[in-house]
């Protein structure tokens, strides 16, 4: 079978959830009932039951299942017809292996990856919301991930969950109650009730008007601090250019800094001369779209380049849900 769906996470990210995870093998113990199959160096046994893809001998993995009956040292197979596992040693004997500790289990990046798979399809459905990638040039996250950080972790830690069940239900539990609870306390709870926003959303954050670094000198001690006004357009991403030489903003002095900026139009983004060389003052400067930013004192470098990201529209998704209560006197 194949799936478009997409994983949120990765082995790595479960491990930072859960750093003991491997102590967590999902591995089952084999009973020691190993018996001499009347071929010599071949051992039958017939405990196993099946749903396995890995043997191990004393931790040892033993690797891929053998295709036909096994004929050299630690070479297995199951018999699913006959309920019969296989195993192949010279110079040894059924008590012998009966003392060895056998386990049944999966490859464990194999089976970390379907746990991946399955976490992410449960908060694929619990989200409320659809879930876009955060790749390209500046639309990635500050860990470089591919889908929103609280998506991430969700996923994380719900696969640490999974992971854990068997083992501790406690933790397990616990884990689970990070991304939702039944006081609706947990990360997807939230995203569902509008108290936490992704990238993708049109939220209160981007009617407001979100600020990001493109390329600022390592000279440069200025910066937009604050940002005002109300957008006038469903959507844009403002750039926001110092073109002047390196000079610094100081209270009680003329500035000489200037700076430009672009917007959106139907031939791109960025693409749109809005300002050109106008004057940093320290103040409430237009950028554009019915929206200010005002520059720290500080140097500020030429090519200095930042931009904004701004919505006029809000999602109501993205909207707290408030309440209030009446009573009737």
């Amino acid at each position: 079978m194949s799936t478009y769906e997409a994983s949120y996470c990765s082995q790595a990210d479960v491990a930072f959830v859960l750093p003991e995870l491997n102590k967590y093998n999902q591995r089952s113990i084999l009973a020691p009932n190993w018996v001499a199959s009347g071929t010599s160096n071949l051992y039958y046994n017939h405990s196993a039951g099946g749903g396995f893809s890995v043997l191990f001998k004393d931790g040892k993995d033993l690797g891929a299942e053998h295709g036909s009956q096994p004929g050299s040292d630690d070479q297995w197979r199951y018999v699913e017809a006959d309920g019969r596992l296989e195993y192949f040693l010279a110079s040894s004997s059924a008590s012998a292996l009966n003392g060895s500790v056998w386990e049944l289990g999966e490859d464990s990046d194999s089976n970390l990856t379907k746990v991946i798979a399955r976490a992410s399809d449960f908060v694929r459905s619990m989200s409320g919301i659809p879930i876009y990638p955060r790749k390209g040039v500046g639309v990635a996250s500050a860990t470089g991930n591919d889908y929103p950080e609280i998506i991430v972790m969700a996923t994380s830690h719900q696969a640490a969950s999974f992971i854990t069940a068997p083992y501790d239900e406690e933790l397990s539990d616990r884990l689970a109650s990070k991304v939702s609870n039944p006081e609706g306390t947990g990360w997807l709870d939230m995203i569902r009730r509008g108290e936490i926003s992704i990238n993708q959303q049109e939220s209160l954050q981007k009617n407001k008007g979100i600020v990001r670094r493109v390329a600022v000198n390592g000279s440069t001690t200025s910066d937009i601090v604050d940002v005002m006004g109300k957008p006038t357009v469903k959507w844009d991403l403002i750039q926001i250019k110092i073109t002047s030489t390196t000079a610094t903003l100081t209270r009680g002095s003329n500035s000489a800094i200037t700076y430009s900026t672009k917007g959106s139009n139907d031939d791109g983004v960025q693409v749109e001369t809005i300002h050109t060389d106008e004057t940093v003052t320290g103040g409430w400067d237009h950028v554009g779209r019915g929206m200010y930013v005002r520059f720290s004192p500080g140097v500020l470098t030429q090519n200095d380049t930042w931009e904004m990201e701004i919505s006029g529209e809000i999602d109501s998704a993205s909207t707290p849900i408030k309440m209030a209560s009446v009573e009737r006197i």
